[in-house]
């Protein structure tokens, strides 16, 4: 049986700033989870999870951590995964922690070797980090690494995963994170993050399977896309990284919003209140994430081994339930598939769980998100979510006699154009950002089997909204 994780965000807090810390795309460092709180989650979540998960931040920022994981056993949780950067565990924590008897177990981030670590998280901090991991194993405490996943990274994984097993043989083994990109806006000041590349995560797919064989206990989480590459490989099934989304796995922020895995930011069952875990089989995106019941994955041969992370999807600008299209270059046969099955990348983006406009303002988008998620609308024929990526006075440049100025003007037309071609299919070829905004290529089918028409259309973005286009016919 799957073991059910409870994740609790105790802290924002944390004394390192690294570029790709998806908790630091909020840029929210002082947030803490109240104490009551993490008393009333801990006590009803007692009997219906079976890990106790405190993540941060920072965990080890919070001076009541031990305090929380006592709690946590009260209640009678069978074991504890705590997250750490191990730059602030003292003596005295190791020794707290071997107490537990192999109860607790860490996780410490390593992310590359010394040289790549530091340049991220700063100078000396591999050595702190690794002390702490040998006085960890030393009093047997069960510790996995965790490494985040850069271009970087990736050219020195192989050296890198035998020189971590060689030195501290008593690890558990090595989870690798492929890097997130947030949306445009979200990241740290000056960072310049990229995420992998379908080849560079075919690449990661290939050093994880050999690295399997040679015998170090490796594998890719909190991207399940790369589960299919994996078991081409001959990867075993048992051990690959299994998405628990909807199906035991509930994650309660710093901020006090419930989502379905830290990774996660948008509340989709809302904020937290007394009784909430009792309601949660009765919320629509709960049943959906349980039953991978996202556009574009109800076809697919691969939909239980991947998975498809909301995370990545809606951090690449995709709505909750919907799908960013990255697996068409990922898995072998992915965009033949779709093709076959009649689908369309612009009418199956999905809607969003929360509304449009919530989305926006947790987390704006950069200028491709927005004019991806406005083409969407163009195949979904949603016009209540055009509010969301669509300024009120936005000014059509492809004006038509008597509509109504800005918004109002943009649903007249695609509602217009709509009622007059209700089959019609919408296929995105190509967004691409361009000075002020993003330029977009798709083509338009009256019904199915019927001639296309191309267009392109140039797009002025701000804030998160389109505050102008034209379109012109390419073809």
């Amino acid at each position: 049986m799957t073991e059910r994780f409870l994740d609790i965000e105790l802290t924002r807090r944390c004394n390192l700033r690294c570029d790709y810390c998806f908790v630091g795309w909020s840029r929210d460092w002082t947030s803490d989870l109240p104490p009551d709180v993490v008393e009333a989650v801990i006590r009803e979540g007692a009997g219906r999870f079976d890990v106790l998960h405190l993540t941060g931040g920072e965990p080890f920022a919070r001076k009541d951590i031990f305090d929380v994981l006592d709690l946590g056993f009260a209640h009678g949780y069978p074991r504890a995964l705590v997250n750490t950067n191990g730059t602030m565990l003292t003596d005295a924590h190791v020794a707290r922690l071997a107490a537990y008897g192999g109860r607790v177990e860490l996780s410490v981030s390593f992310d590359g070797p010394a040289a790549i670590h530091d340049r991220v998280r700063g100078d000396g901090r591999f050595a702190e980090a690794d002390r702490a991991l040998t006085r960890l194993l030393a009093a047997g405490v069960p510790v996995t690494v965790m490494t985040v996943v850069t271009l970087e990274v990736l050219r020195a994984l192989a050296p890198f995963l035998a020189e971590r097993i060689a030195s501290h043989p008593g690890l558990r083994g090595v989870t690798l994170f492929p890097v997130g990109v947030g949306p445009a806006g979200s990241q740290k000041p000056g960072a310049a993050v990229a995420s992998l590349t379908p080849d560079e995560l075919r690449t990661l797919a290939a050093l994880t399977a050999l690295a399997w064989r040679a015998g170090v206990p490796v594998t890719v989480g909190a991207f399940p896309m790369i589960n299919p590459l994996l078991l081409a490989l001959g990867y075993p099934a048992g051990r690959l990284y299994q998405c628990a989304a909807g199906r035991g796995r509930v994650c309660v922020h710093a901020d006090q919003g419930v989502s379905s895995c830290h990774p996660v930011k948008e509340p989709i069952y809302g904020r937290w209140r007394p009784g909430l875990f009792d309601q949660i089989e009765g919320v629509s995106a709960h049943r959906a994430l349980r039953e991978r019941d996202f556009d574009g994955c109800r076809g697919c041969d691969h939909r239980e081994a991947c998975g498809h992370c909301r995370a990545f999807v809606t951090a690449n600008g995709a709505p909750l339930l919907g799908n960013d299209l990255v697996c068409h270059d990922v898995v072998p046969g992915r965009r033949e598939a779709w093709a076959a099955q009649g689908a369309s990348p612009a009418a199956t983006t999905g809607a969003s769980v929360l509304p449009a406009s919530a989305l926006v303002r947790r987390r704006p988008g950069d200028p491709v998100a927005v004019v991806r998620r406005f083409l969407a609308i163009l195949g979904d024929a949603r016009w209540e979510d055009v509010a969301a990526v669509v300024a009120a006075d936005c000014e059509d440049r492809n004006a038509v006699p008597l509509q109504p100025p800005g918004r109002d003007g943009v649903c007249f037309k695609l509602a217009f154009w709509r009622a007059e071609r209700p089959l019609a299919r919408v296929t995105v070829r190509d967004v691409r950002g361009a000075e002020g905004g993003a330029v977009a290529r798709w083509e338009t089918a009256p019904s199915p089997g019927e001639p296309v028409t191309r267009w392109e259309g140039t797009f002025s973005v701000r804030g998160g909204e389109i505050r102008a286009f034209e379109v012109r016919h390419v073809a």
